[in-house]
């Protein structure tokens, strides 16, 4: 991450410079090598002191949501090595943390949005499958304008013949079959009218010629 980029960058490239600088007593160059330090992104605080006073510090001591390093500041000569000073490094974890809270509100917001559109998405083809079918033949059973039967149905076209379709197709045969009954009931109730008739009329015959 950059965080731990950064506090790398820090004890690798400017924790020696600190040091050779304070041995020289360099306050100057001290301050500018610290205010380099200080451009890095995660930085945010950083103090340079001895147990006895504290020669730099730059930005406002973090107290919480805070990653704080140290390091022994030191200087060898020879074999001697001398201790100068402590240096301590801090960066503030709360814009970290609002990074991460802002990417998972718009993962949720994301992930909420991809749900709505395939519940949409659902619902509307069970309406195109199932609902708008059953509709059609809800609609088909009560139609009567045809005559004594119902009204056969016909379906928007299908993916597949599945249930829905063979429901119709059944439905549709039940409606044909009655037709047809019907149709034989006319047809025989047409003769008897034609026997009736002519009977009335060979009784009017006789009567007549009697």
């Amino acid at each position: 991450s950059h965080l731990d980029t950064d506090l790398k960058q820090v004890e690798s490239s400017y924790l020696s410079s600190f040091s050779a600088s304070l041995w020289v007593e360099d306050r100057e160059l001290l301050l500018t090598q610290a205010l380099g330090a200080m451009r890095l992104p995660s930085v945010d605080y950083l103090r340079i002191a001895t147990k006895d006073e504290v020669i730099i510090e730059l930005g406002t001591e973090i107290t919480q949501d805070v990653v704080e390093r140290r390091w022994p500041m030191q200087f060898s000569v020879g074999e001697k090595t001398f201790e100068l000073a402590e240096l301590t490094v801090q960066s503030d974890l709360s814009a970290v943390y609002q990074d991460l809270w802002q990417q998972f509100f718009f993962l949720l917001t994301t992930e909420a949005i991809k749900i709505l559109l395939l519940m949409v998405g659902v619902l509307w083809v069970a309406f195109r499958l199932l609902v708008n079918p059953l509709q059609l033949l809800s609609g088909a059973v009560s139609d009567f304008s045809g005559g004594n039967a119902p009204s056969t149905v016909t379906l928007p076209k299908r993916w597949c013949f599945d249930e829905v379709s063979l429901l119709a197709q059944k439905y549709n045969r039940s409606v044909q079959k009655v037709r047809e009954h019907q149709a034989e009931l006319e047809a025989e109730r047409d003769k008897a009218e034609v026997a009736n008739r002519k009977k009335s009329e060979f009784l009017a015959t006789m009567s007549h010629e009697i």
